[in-house]
């Protein structure tokens, strides 16, 4: 792996993407502020839960780029903006009737897990992305402690696991395929069966439920933030994705996995509202991947994020730990000196560091993006300030009804082109759309989102969509 140089925000999208070396990858698409959407972007060639079902679908631009210091920005290749297929509406193949409602499976259709993945399709709305970018800018001035903006890479399949399992018949298109590194049992198809052996429904999210197995895979989070804390942790896992049973879900992957995350760290005053890096503010953020000798062959040693604000780069704080040295990115040595420091056991080192994360990056990452209530354990570093006050799943959506976060402008190319420094003329930035987030509302978008029962929240669509209900389950801009 090279030294590579990323400029993420986080957004609820998901890139496909075989990280190229010594590079910094770009792509502009719309603002968004959604816990499923899912953006997939090929660099490599994707071939392509079960079924899906006809939609009606529209387009929105927003395009992949190559930035390169002597040539430029050069278009690569047009991908899609994906819901993911854990949250689309799951029906019969044959007419409409709900496969899942709320936190059940309808025991008469799904009887099994491949009888259920057989007899059920999902309803899919697809964005094509287009429109060339420069930059990649983060508003999380409206995101408060108890949310949580998350943009990682996921060692996902890139034709969403169609390949490999016969009775998916959905693929990436359609956002199936879904793993993390937190091995979630949370979703609905996993390896071309439904997940319904064992379903429980969530105590805290009304749509929700876990069931009997897991699907694991190395993940790398970008930026996972709200306007009081940031982190960014690196998670490997043993392999490619995998489905996990029971117990063994927890020990597949470094959960915890390797983070730098400025508060803990020592530096109280870094980042926040009014603070070096200001979260009311718009936010550039950078992430460079350097390798041992410079080159795209050579092995990844340290993952460094820089920040952009106001025309100044902000390089990352620095530890004042007691028992540590002086770090400001993340290393192997820096994660074995933060897990002593702590008392925490080094399953990064064991699951291979820095190295393994290497090796999983040569296998073609997707990018997704969520939004969960850092009440799951999705992000447990952001718990560190204020949870007690804001963490609880109904306080915050009581609290907090119209957080959202707007990003826009992420772009990838040779390292130095995307900010401060670059010879690379700006090209016009696309109109950045602005949307309430809630990972338990569903509710009408420019995306077509879907909205859960009951909601009663705002239903407005960005002009000339109008939202469209299908159902009480179901609404979609058109």
């Amino acid at each position: 792996m090279s030294a590579i140089f990323l400029d993420w925000f986080f957004c609820d999208i998901a890139v496909v993407l075989v990280v190229a070396m010594n590079v910094e990858l770009c792509v502009t698409i719309p603002s968004t502020m959604y816990s499923a959407v899912v953006l997939l972007l090929s660099i490599s060639q994707p071939s392509r839960p079960s079924k899906s079902a006809p939609a009606r679908l529209k387009s929105i631009p927003a395009s992949l780029a190559e930035m390169h210091q002597v040539r430029g920005c050069v278009t690569q290749s047009s991908g899609k903006v994906v819901l993911d297929a854990n949250w689309r509406w799951v029906h019969t193949t044959t007419g409409y009737t709900n496969c899942y409602t709320g936190q059940k499976w309808d025991t008469s259709i799904c009887t099994d897990a491949v009888t259920c993945a057989k007899n059920c399709a999902v309803d899919v709305r697809v964005i094509q992305a287009q429109e060339p970018g420069v930059h990649f800018d983060v508003d999380v001035s409206n995101l408060p402690c108890g949310l949580n903006g998350a943009l990682y890479f996921s060692e996902m399949d890139a034709d969403g696991g169609m390949s490999k399992y016969p009775n998916n018949k959905a693929g990436a298109k359609y956002g199936t395929g879904y793993c993390d590194a937190q091995c979630p049992k949370d979703i609905k198809f996993i390896n071309g069966e439904a997940n319904v052996v064992g379903w429980n429904g969530a105590p805290n999210d009304p749509n929700s439920g876990t069931g009997s197995y897991g699907t694991c895979c190395t993940e790398m989070d970008i930026w996972e933030a709200n306007s009081m804390a940031t982190h960014t942790p690196l998670t490997p896992a043993r392999q490619r994705p995998d489905r996990c049973t029971g117990s063994e879900c927890s020990s597949i992957c470094d959960q915890p996995g390797c983070d730098f995350n400025s508060y803990r760290m020592g530096d109280k005053s870094f980042y926040g509202k009014g603070l070096t890096i200001d979260t009311n503010k718009k936010i550039t953020v950078v992430t460079q991947f350097i390798t041992s000798d410079g080159t795209a062959n050579g092995a990844l040693t340290e993952i460094r994020r820089i920040y952009v604000q106001d025309g100044k780069v902000i390089q990352n704080s620095k530890t004042n730990v007691a028992g540590m040295d002086t770090y400001d990115s993340i290393t192997d040595k820096f994660c074995a000196a933060q897990k002593t420091a702590f008392n925490d056991e080094n399953v990064f080192a064991n699951k291979g560091g820095l190295s393994a994360m290497d090796k999983s990056f040569t296998k073609g990452h997707v990018l997704v993006s969520t939004t969960p209530s850092v009440a799951t354990p999705t992000l447990p570093e952001l718990l560190v300030r204020l949870l007690h006050l804001f963490g609880v799943p109904d306080d915050v959506e009581k609290n907090s009804p119209n957080a959202s976060v707007t990003f826009s402008n992420i772009k990838f190319g040779d390292i130095g082109s995307t900010y401060g420094g670059s010879t690379v003329p700006p090209l016009p930035l696309p109109p950045a759309l602005l949307l309430p987030h809630n990972r338990f509302f569903w509710h009408c978008s420019s995306l077509g989102s879907m909205r859960r029962y009951g909601y009663t929240g705002p239903t407005v669509c960005q002009s000339p969509y109008t939202c469209v209900k299908n159902g009480d389950y179901y609404s979609q801009c058109l």
